[in-house]
């Protein structure tokens, strides 16, 4: 396994789909191992957490 000599070799189109696949892959591993659990958690036990966040926007 050469990942060098495979960079050079491969086209560019190849190495934007994998780039993609991994920001897919690697985006929605995170999306269930944080975002998801702390929306259960949020919604199933709002105390639990020692933070609150709130968004507000100024709308004239």
């Amino acid at each position: 396994f050469s990942p060098i000599q495979e960079m050079i070799h491969l086209p560019i189109l190849r190495h934007a789909r994998r780039l993609v696949a991994s920001a897919v892959i690697f985006g929605t591993a995170i999306l269930l191992m944080l975002w998801l659990p702390i929306r259960i958690l949020r919604w199933a036990w709002p105390g639990f957490l020692p933070y609150t966040v709130s968004v507000q926007s100024e709308t004239q």
